[in-house]
């Protein structure tokens, strides 16, 4: 199973160095200097984005990273199709210098990076700090993107769809990433204490279970009291519920 982690990490590697080669590229042809300081700004977001899939590659290939796919095979199908895609787009851009068409191009090439497995794997940072991090860089990175087609949408509306359409897609995957990250959680071994039930995290501390739970998932607890508990401890209240010879298992 490391092994196909291993791949798919390589192909979001791999279609992320496209991006870095395309807006770099194009910012040294393309003549409006809006256009061309967008496309340097997102050659940088794209850097940063290659150095992480570079460390999350090393992990990966060090056995620390687990599978968080229930089905990784169709994940790996999927993203090496993207990869294509991201291909053609780039020979796409050696014929296109025009304002218009090289941000049809961008929106093109953002529209498959936002598939849901980048960000899932973007979740596998440990640190919530880090995490948070990379979510506050890559809205950045789509505000960018958002910007420069509000731009020029009077000059061709169908920018607005997709930007719209690449707001939504962005939204979705932060909610799909978390919905991994709580899976991911409650699928692998967690320790717990014997005696009073705390569980211990990855950093080593001990928290009770509502606390690790809430930090984990994001559920909130309500308190209530099982019928063994409040007949031991409140009969009175236990009779009138349940009277006395009422089943409660």
């Amino acid at each position: 199973m490391t092994s196909i982690i291993i791949d798919i990490i390589k192909i979001c590697l791999t279609i992320d160095e496209v991006a870095l080669q395309l807006y770099r590229n194009q910012a040294t042809v393309v003549q409006n200097e809006t256009v061309k300081n967008f496309l340097q700004e997102m050659s940088l977001d794209e850097e940063q984005h290659v150095v992480y899939w570079g460390k999350l590659l090393d992990l990966a290939k060090a056995g620390e990273v687990t599978n968080i796919f229930d089905d990784p095979i169709r994940i790996k199908e999927e993203l090496g199709a993207l990869k294509a895609h991201a291909d053609a787009i780039l020979l796409d851009a050696a014929r296109q210098i025009d304002v218009h068409s090289t941000i049809m191009l961008a929106c093109r090439l953002e529209f498959y990076l936002l598939h849901p497995a980048f960000e899932a794997l973007f979740y596998l940072i440990e640190e919530k700090s880090l995490y948070e991090m990379h979510i506050k860089d890559y809205e950045s990175h789509i505000d960018k993107l958002i910007k420069i087609c509000l731009t020029f949408s009077k000059l061709n509306p169908e920018l607005e769809l997709l930007m719209e359409l690449i707001k939504r897609l962005w939204q979705s995957n932060k909610e799909l990433a978390l919905q991994y990250a709580n899976i991911r959680t409650l699928n692998r071994l967690i320790p717990i204490c014997l005696s009073c039930k705390k569980i211990r995290d990855d950093k080593g501390y001990w928290d009770n279970v509502e606390t690790y739970i809430s930090k984990h998932t994001g559920a909130q607890f309500t308190h209530g009291m099982c019928p063994e508990c409040l007949k031991k401890y409140h009969p009175k209240h236990y009779q009138k519920i349940y009277g006395d010879t009422k089943s409660y298992s």
